[in-house]
């Protein structure tokens, strides 16, 4: 979908998508499509629910899922960390200070997952990315900003 109003494409960052207990973020999806904003949603994990709303059909957002470092695109998490690193070493070893720092449960985790989504935010040609969510989206959403 070409975005009419100019407006730069969001980037959804979820913890799980779809999840039939966050309606909510299902109907604010669906209301900026409705209002021609070009969206890409990216989850932290595959959904585990097995019956999802009826309207969550309705979304024409790409879906990309974040994968768990070993569990599958190992080479893909690698290649994106050591091309940002490449890129910033800096900013890349800052990350990993800030990280280290943190010291919240799944940090390593969702180091390895901020390194993807990274690659994939500049892949896919969103400008802005909103974290929904006080766990682990923001986390990585975090980390997304001291990579890029």
């Amino acid at each position: 979908m070409k975005n009419p109003n100019n407006q730069r494409k969001i980037g959804y960052l979820l913890k799980t998508y779809p999840k039939v207990s966050e309606t909510f973020i299902l109907n604010e999806i669906l209301a900026l499509e409705q209002k021609g904003i070009e969206l890409h949603i990216f989850s932290l994990n595959p959904p585990s629910d097995t019956k999802f709303h009826s309207i969550t059909s309705k979304v024409r957002a790409k879906v990309t899922y974040i994968p768990l470092f070993f569990f599958n695109k190992t080479v893909h998490l690698i290649r994106s960390h050591f091309l940002f690193f490449l890129k910033n070493p800096i900013g890349y070893l800052y990350a990993l200070y800030f990280l280290f720092n943190r010291k919240e449960e799944n940090g390593y985790q969702e180091f390895c997952q901020a390194g993807y989504l990274a690659e994939e935010l500049r892949n896919s040609g969103v400008s802005h990315l909103h974290a929904h969510s006080a766990n682990s989206p923001t986390g990585v959403a975090e980390l997304v900003s001291l990579l890029i």
